[in-house]
């Protein structure tokens, strides 16, 4: 198709949006609105895609009440849940020492991606062979990775297991630990230290996180340990023998270290060091688009108050304690 014809094709799409639009069709127009952005794209249409992108985005957000919703409702049976309440118990029990290094060894607090895979394949809903599907964020925007009806369903199991561990299991095991006196700031610093595994200025800045978490102040917790958890991680792994340095494009040799992202966290030689498990929910937490992606948020300050909360923020603290405490030193 020549660049007259694509200008054609591209304008009719638009104003039959317009007219979808007019109508209160909102969700049908966002799709013209679409294929017309796409084909200005492909023309390099700058001022035409501007327009269409602004329009896209705000038949997205008058088309939310267009879209169905699934809820859900997960119970779990007695005698699994009592087991699990012995283990936390179990956990509990012994110095803080002692007491972290169960925490950092256990598996139970990471969601395990077979498992996830498994439910997924087994509860996929039929309206997603059969329907366009596409998640939104706050501001109307289409999330990558949500028109593939099967991820965007696998992401959705893995966020209700993941919020199940989190709001149930991890912050039992955290209150039980702070209201038996077991936990707190200065020990918990101290236990990081004796690691012998964080720089003395990584360490005074990480306790400012930690101290910040055991104000309830979330907002500043947060944006202290998650890019230090960042570095942590990679720190660790370059010590597990996974190689972080990076070349710089150009004619002269330079090197820096990578920035970690979803790409490495999905990478063989990251994945052989920490297992799938754990970096699949580092990447659901940090980075992924239909995950918590609060390392992105915070990066480009996305972040709303509301996510600035004291579930993010224990999972967090979690990372900390399973990579200090589960590495064992060569």
């Amino acid at each position: 198709m020549d660049s007259i014809s694509k200008k054609i094709e591209a304008k009719n799409d638009y104003k039959k949006a317009e007219e979808l639009e007019k109508k209160s069709q909102f969700f049908v127009a966002s799709f013209y609105y679409k294929n017309s952005l796409k084909i200005y794209r492909d023309l390099g249409d700058s001022e035409k895609q501007k327009i269409c992108k602004k329009k896209l985005i705000e038949m997205n957000k008058l088309a939310v009440n267009e879209f169905s919703e699934f809820k859900f409702e997960q119970k779990i049976p007695k005698e699994t849940l009592e087991k699990e309440m012995e283990e936390l118990r179990e956990l509990m029990e012994g110095d803080l020492s002692e007491i972290l290094d169960k925490i950092g060894r256990c598996t139970s607090f990471t969601p395990k991606i077979k498992d996830i895979e498994k439910t997924a394949n087994d509860t996929t809903p039929v309206s997603v062979f059969i329907a366009t599907t596409i998640t939104l964020d706050d501001k109307g925007n289409i999330i990558d990775g949500s028109h593939d009806g099967i991820y965007a369903w696998k992401m959705k199991i893995y966020e209700i297991s993941q919020g199940l561990i989190n709001g149930l299991y991890l912050k039992t095991l955290i209150d039980g630990l702070i209201s038996s006196e077991k936990l707190n700031p200065k020990d918990l610093i101290i236990q990081f230290k004796n690691k012998n595994l964080i720089s003395k200025g990584d360490l005074e800045i990480i306790g400012n996180g930690i101290e910040a978490y055991f104000k309830k102040n979330y907002v500043s917790a947060l944006h202290i340990l998650i890019p230090k958890l960042e570095s942590l991680f990679l720190n660790l792994s370059e010590k597990l023998g996974v190689d972080i340095i990076s070349l710089n494009s150009g004619k002269e040799i330079s090197t820096k270290t990578r920035t970690l992202s979803e790409f490495h966290l999905d990478s063989p030689a990251f994945k052989k060091v920490w297992g799938d498990d754990l970096c699949e929910q580092l990447n659901f937490v940090l980075f992924r688009p239909l995950g918590y992606k609060l390392r992105h948020k915070i990066a480009h300050g996305e972040i709303s108050i509301e996510e600035c909360n004291r579930f993010n923020a224990n999972l967090i603290l979690f990372f900390y304690v399973t990579l200090l405490f589960r590495i064992k030193k060569r």
